[in-house]
């Protein structure tokens, strides 16, 4: 009864289904090198998603990765029939989409095992019977050196938040039409929020809430926030089911978040004396107030290295969004800073530390070869702990293989193929690096779609009423997000 009120829900409305980057082979792959491990090579592995709804994470990933095999499993028929229907247009004959119950005690034999396994949105928004059963599901389906990403809804974070689940909830109470559920709970939480005397500690958490909910198109405020089954946990709770079927917590994909050196002195002090890991990663929790966790599992046979191996960042890619203020001093000992666009800025004073820097910065967003920089420095183990450092400290992206992108244009520049058929549906997109992209410039989405490595620059130039300047200011644009192939 449970899984049929799921599947005509989500049949009713389809989820909103994108791009997840935390959850991509790559990245699961690299960290779980770091943590001392031999995951499968991202190039030739198999691939599971559990509420695969329909496609927009697997999809790319599939496209990005042809000599891999992608299967996804969703129990809303209607949302496995729009994924089979995209992958069909695409061409991609290396991803199964089934409609099935991941409950299903026949598919470990139906599937074998995979390399990678992703549970996004799964975990916290099913039953209490399924939420129990999934953690042997997953180490049933789990290759013997596999990782599993499983993201879900946490507490203390969640504690404030399910007010809002339940006041939101109260307020459709007895409408059935989706859309208008959607537009009364946004109405009755604006209403909610704008009746607070101002300058408390609710009004502000309602204020925020109110504004986080207005960014939800209608299909996340209904499934991610309203579902009939939304069940938070605490991470000490999901670590000791995950125990039970013999699956071992790794780290968060994000990796920076639970890093000692990214949290103020005190706070660094008092999470050093947790010799336990899991222990320490709960205080963590109470400390960020965390809502949502995203965490990554193995077989609990493997002897994690807790400490991390820089080294093991050799034979990666390495980007950085880091570019130097200035024109830089390359001498050693004189400090030469490096900024983000969002405005995060670094100083180094290390002469290696800057050629290597200088280097990355020349070729973003493109990533550069790990293995060539060392070979080029004379200070190979400094590098290595710079990039580290900095990929703990999300400053740095590392991939096990190079993206298939180009920072500049060809002849007859191309897009990729998934993002050229996305702009059929509206201005959302999934580049090369599995992000999403918004494409606000009007001229430059009708351009995206003509570019199928056919037509010269001359004839789309057109489209900018013949100003080849203008046409190449929307092909680097383009290239920057990483959504040209050649």
């Amino acid at each position: 009864m449970e899984s049929q009120r799921l599947r005509a829900s989500y049949d009713a409305v389809p989820y909103t289904s994108r791009s997840v980057p935390q959850s991509h082979p790559d990245r699961l792959h690299v960290l779980a090198r770091l943590h001392g491990l031999q995951p499968a090579a991202v190039t030739n592995c198999r691939v599971l998603e559990l509420g695969s709804a329909s496609g927009g994470n697997l999809l790319p990933m599939a496209a990005q990765l042809p000599g891999s095999n992608f299967v996804g499993i969703d129990l809303s028929e209607r949302q496995t029939g729009m994924a089979r229907s995209a992958a069909e247009a695409l061409g991609l004959d290396n991803l199964l989409c089934l409609t099935a119950d991941v409950l299903d005690p026949t598919l470990p034999e139906r599937l074998g095992s995979f390399d990678y396994i992703i549970a996004h949105g799964l975990y916290s928004w099913v039953p209490a019977s399924v939420q129990r059963a999934l953690p042997a599901v997953i180490a049933a389906l789990l290759a013997p050196d596999g990782i599993a990403y499983v993201s879900y809804n946490t507490h203390p974070g969640w504690q404030q938040r399910g007010i809002v689940r339940r006041f939101l909830l109260d307020a459709v109470d007895g409408l059935d039409d989706p859309t208008e559920r959607a537009v009364q709970a946004r109405t009755a939480l604006e209403l909610l929020s704008d009746t607070q005397l101002a300058g408390g500690a609710y009004a502000a958490f309602l204020a925020e809430e109110t504004a986080r909910v207005a960014t939800m198109d209608d299909s996340f405020l209904l499934h991610d926030l309203m579902e009939a089954e939304n069940r938070p946990v605490w991470f000490a709770d999901f670590a000791a089911a995950m125990a039970g079927a013999g699956l071992c917590y790794v780290s968060e994909s994000n990796l920076s978040a639970s890093r000692l050196e990214n949290f103020p002195p005190q706070q660094r002090l008092i999470l050093a004396q947790s010799v336990d890991p899991l222990s320490r990663e709960q205080r963590i929790d109470f400390w960020l107030n965390r809502c949502l966790r995203e965490s990554l599992l193995c077989h609990d046979r493997h002897a994690l290295e807790r400490g991390l191996l820089p080294d093991r960042i050799g034979g990666l890619w390495a980007t950085t969004a880091l570019h130097p203020e200035a024109n830089g001093d390359p001498t050693e000992g004189v400090e030469v800073f490096y900024a983000t666009p969002a405005g995060v800025r670094i100083g180094l004073r290390a002469e290696a530390a800057k050629q290597a820097m200088d280097a990355m910065a020349a070729d973003a967003p493109l990533f550069v070869n790990v293995d060539a920089m060392l070979a080029r420095s004379r200070q190979p183990g400094l590098v290595i702990q710079l990039l580290f450092d900095l990929y703990c400290r999300n400053l740095l992206d590392l991939s096990p293989r190079q993206p298939p992108y180009v920072l500049h244009a060809g002849a007859h520049p191309e897009a990729s193929a998934l993002a050229r058929w996305q702009t059929a549906s509206g201005d959302i997109v999934t580049n090369q690096r599995h992000q999403t992209v918004t494409l606000d410039d009007s001229r430059v989405a009708r351009l995206l779609p003509l570019l199928d490595g056919r037509r010269g620059r001359g004839v789309l130039a057109a489209l900018f009423d013949g100003n080849p300047h203008g046409l190449d200011q929307a092909l680097d644009a383009l290239a920057r997000q990483a959504l040209l192939v050649a």
